[in-house]
C-alpha cells in the first residue's frame, strides 16, 4: 500500500510562460501511484520561517486520523496545505503547474523561489477522492481558467471535447491540442463565451474550474442551456480577494452541498 503522506524533493523548476512554473518533483512511493485524469492532491509548505514538520500520526484510508493531527498541531508549526492537480506522474517523478496569481499566496511565493533540493510533502493522491468523469460522452465541454489547465491538459486529447480556456494574454497559451484560447486583455471572457456557446446534440458533460465565483456563472448558464445538474461537474480553485485559509462564504458552502447532491 502506498503512503498517503511522504515528502517529495523538487527535481526541476521551469518557467512555462510568464504566470505558470512547473516544478517536477521526485520522492517516496510516487512510482507506485496509479494515474488518472484529473487527479488531485495536496501539497504542504513549511509555515514562514519554521521547518517542515509533519504530524506523527498513520496516514492510512481516508487519512482522517493524519488529518485530525494535523489539525490539532500549534498553528505556527502546522504546515501550509494548499490543493493542485496532478500535471504528471511518470517515472517515479510528479509534475505539478504553480499559477502565480497576482495576490501572491503562500504557495505562489514558494513557487517563485523553488529550486532543486528543496523539500515539500504531498497528502495524496488517493483512489478514494477519484471523480467519476463521464468523458465517453456525446460530447464534452471543458471550461476553465488558468488554474484549470492542469487538469485540462491530464485530460486532452478528447475527440469529442470543445475546449475553452481563458487566461491573461497570449504569452499564458500552452501547447495543448484543441484549446481555444480567451484573452482578457482583449476583452474575451469564459462567461461570455460559454453563454453563447451552441451546445450540440446528445447526451453531454460538463467540466467547468477556475475562480469560484465564474465557475458558479458558468454552471447557471449551462443548467439555463438545458444541461442536466448531474452532467456537470464544477470545482471552485481559488476564489478572488480570498485565499483558502480564509472562512467559506455562503455561495461556497452552496457549491459544496451541491457538488454532494449531484454526486
Amino acid at each position: 500500500m502506498t503512503d498517503l503522506v511522504a515528502l517529495v524533493t523538487v527535481v526541476s523548476v521551469a518557467r512555462l510562460t510568464p504566470r505558470m512554473t512547473r516544478v517536477t518533483f521526485t520522492g517516496e512511493g510516487l512510482s507506485a501511484l496509479e494515474r488518472w485524469p484529473d487527479q488531485q492532491l495536496k501539497l504542504l509548505f513549511p509555515p514562514p520561517g519554521r521547518d517542515l514538520v509533519l504530524p506523527d500520526a498513520p496516514a492510512e484510508g481516508d487519512g482522517m486520523s493524519w488529518y485530525l493531527a494535523y489539525q490539532a498541531m500549534p498553528a505556527e508549526d502546522r504546515p501550509i496545505m494548499r490543493s493542485f492537480t496532478v500535471r504528471a506522474l511518470t517515472d517515479g517523478h510528479l509534475v505539478v503547474d504553480f499559477v502565480r496569481h497576482d495576490h501572491g499566496g503562500p504557495a505562489t511565493r514558494w513557487a517563485l523561489a523553488a529550486r532543486p533540493g528543496d523539500t515539500l510533502a504531498r497528502y495524496g493522491p488517493a483512489e478514494i477522492y477519484k471523480q467519476d468523469l463521464r468523458l465517453d460522452a456525446d460530447w464534452v465541454l471543458l471550461a476553465g481558467d488558468e488554474t484549470a489547465l492542469p487538469a485540462v491538459g491530464s485530460l486532452l486529447p478528447l475527440p469529442n471535447a470543445t475546449v475553452l480556456v481563458e487566461v491573461a494574454d497570449e504569452a499564458e497559451e500552452q501547447d495543448l491540442p484543441g484549446v481555444t484560447w480567451l484573452h482578457r486583455s482583449e476583452g474575451r471572457r469564459l462567461t461570455a463565451a460559454v453563454a453563447d456557446l451552441a451546445l450540440p446534440a446528445g447526451d453531454g458533460f460538463a467540466w467547468l474550474a477556475g475562480e469560484a465565483a465564474m465557475v458558479r456563472t458558468l454552471r447557471r448558464t449551462l443548467v439555463a442551456k438545458g444541461v442536466p445538474k448531474h452532467a456537470i461537474n464544477f470545482t471552485g480553485y481559488w476564489r478572488a480577494r480570498l485565499s483558502q485559509d480564509d472562512a467559506p462564504t455562503e455561495a461556497d458552502m452552496a457549491d459544496i452541498q451541491e457538488r454532494m447532491a449531484s454526486g
